[in-house]
């Protein structure tokens, strides 16, 4: 059974803010190139991220 407890859910807002913050540099009009390569690099750590969020989640104990 999945259940998201206080460690999942803890890391997934901090993947979802993470998620928001390389989206809102990708809007942003100053300084393109240093807010690609940061959104790029946010994202990159937001993916590095998920298999704590589902781990924690007890994802991988319901589908091995």
């Amino acid at each position: 059974m999945i259940r998201f407890g206080p460690w999942s859910t803890m890391l997934g807002m901090a993947a979802g803010f993470g998620a928001l913050v390389a989206i809102l540099l990708l809007t942003a009009r100053g300084n393109r190139t240093a807010n690609r390569l940061l959104a790029a690099l946010l994202g990159v750590a937001v993916l590095r991220l998920m298999p704590y969020v589902l781990g924690f989640a007890g994802f991988y104990d319901t589908y091995p």
